[in-house]
């Protein structure tokens, strides 16, 4: 009897333990079936998104080849123009350049490498761009030294890349007597020897409609753009300064008029160390309050001591 029951739980066991495990294994199957469409489905918009990659990076690189073809015509159309027109048009022929640029990569990367979207709205009047090109040899030293006065003023700055034919040192500056006193304490400490075949130029004035990023950063491409079209027929040395960044400098004394028809100002590096900058000594020069204090009494307490002096002296003459 009891062989029996055992016997017929045994079965009961098995058959439920049968049921359930072949009931599992069919929701596997159908898990599995459905995980391999969903594989195959994804695989298929891999081979899809890849097709299409192929498809834009061949576009974009024949993009690139008409930007380049439409750039290098740009400038030959440009230098020519600046040869055949007058010197009253050359002012008209900037302007119309700048309106119209062929779109600058590398300029739009040197404005995020400036952080210019967070401090575009803080200061869009006096917002300064220094510009400075170095020769591609013998320089290194200088730039190394001047990188290194940047970083220790928390400046941020752009370098170019390994390979490039120009050596542009990029930097922005809250107002433009910021960026000459940097250039007069840096550069100015250095012979004038060191500073042979070194160009600048100063900026001022962006001005924008809207504060979107992109719109701030195709703006100082274009401005940047133009800076190193002029830099291309600056003088051999100096900083150049645009007419916005002049009318922003307290002191005039220095720079000279470079081009009345483009509004450019010329600072020869001899000048640098002339202290005629208002409001920005350089180091060990005293200004006029500073003169008066030194030769100022030191404390009221010393009025009487020195009437007492002058009293005696009196008397002896007296005598």
């Amino acid at each position: 009897m009891w062989l029996g029951l055992s016997a017929v739980a045994t079965a009961l066991i098995f058959a439920l333990v049968k049921f359930f495990s072949s009931l599992h294994m069919r929701r596997l199957r159908e898990r599995h079936m459905r995980l391999a469409q969903e594989i195959k489905r994804e695989r298929s918009r891999k081979h899809t998104l890849d097709d299409k990659l192929q498809v834009e990076t061949s576009r974009r690189g024949a993009a690139e080849n008409k930007l380049a073809t439409a750039r290098r015509y740009k400038d030959d159309l440009y230098g020519r123009l600046r040869v055949e027109l007058p010197e009253t048009m050359q002012a008209e022929l900037r302007s119309c350049i700048d309106r119209h640029p062929v779109p600058e990569p590398s300029g739009v990367r040197v404005a995020h490498q400036l952080g210019l979207t967070e401090r575009i709205t803080q200061a869009l009047g006096q917002l300064s761009i220094l510009v400075i090109e170095f020769p591609t040899a013998g320089a290194d030293e200088l730039l190394d030294d001047l990188v290194s006065q940047l970083q220790e003023a928390e400046l941020k700055y752009s370098l170019p890349d390994e390979g490039d034919d120009t050596c542009f040192l990029t930097t922005a500056f809250d107002q433009p007597d910021d960026a000459i006193t940097f250039v007069r304490q840096v550069l100015g400490a250095h012979e004038i020897e060191r500073l042979s075949g070194i160009r600048g130029m100063l900026l001022a004035g962006l001005s924008v409609t809207d504060l979107d990023s992109d719109s701030v950063n195709k703006l100082f491409a274009r401005t940047l753009h133009g800076a190193r079209t002029i830099l291309e027929s600056a003088p051999e040395e100096g900083l150049l300064i645009d007419g916005n960044a002049y009318e922003h400098v307290t002191g005039r004394e220095g720079p000279e008029l470079h081009s009345r028809a483009e509004n450019l100002w010329h600072l020869a590096w001899e000048h640098l160390s002339v202290p005629d900058w208002p409001g920005h000594t350089c180091p060990g020069q005293m200004t006029d309050d500073e003169t008066d204090e030194k030769t100022a009494p030191t404390s009221e307490a010393d009025a009487p001591t020195r009437d007492a002096a002058d009293a005696d002296a009196t008397g002896l003459e007296e005598k």
